[in-house]
């Protein structure tokens, strides 16, 4: 985001006038260019991030074996409340 605003205020900075008549408004927009900067630096960014964490996550074992436990692993069950006891016939307690 800094790195689209820079580039913003460069751009704003670029223009300016040459001459008179059609050369009044000579250079980019600074505000689009800003936009522009920040969706190409972003989206790249985000990209260039899932990728390394897909591969990352895919070549170190460590965490394909924790992903595996995880999935493995039976959901939690829901801890009793004061009043409850395991033979009241909850579908929690068999």
């Amino acid at each position: 985001m800094a790195t689209g605003c820079v580039i913003g205020v460069l751009a704003a900075f670029s223009g300016g006038p040459l001459g008179s008549g059609r050369l009044a408004a000579v250079g980019p927009s600074g505000w689009q260019a800003a936009v522009v900067a920040i969706l190409e630096i972003g989206v790249s960014a985000a990209v260039a991030t899932g990728i390394a964490n897909w591969l990352r996550v895919r070549r170190d074992p460590e965490l394909a074996a924790a992903r595996a436990r995880r999935a493995a692993a039976p959901p939690p069950r829901p801890a009793m409340s004061p009043g409850m006891s395991p033979g009241d016939g909850s579908r929690y307690f068999n």
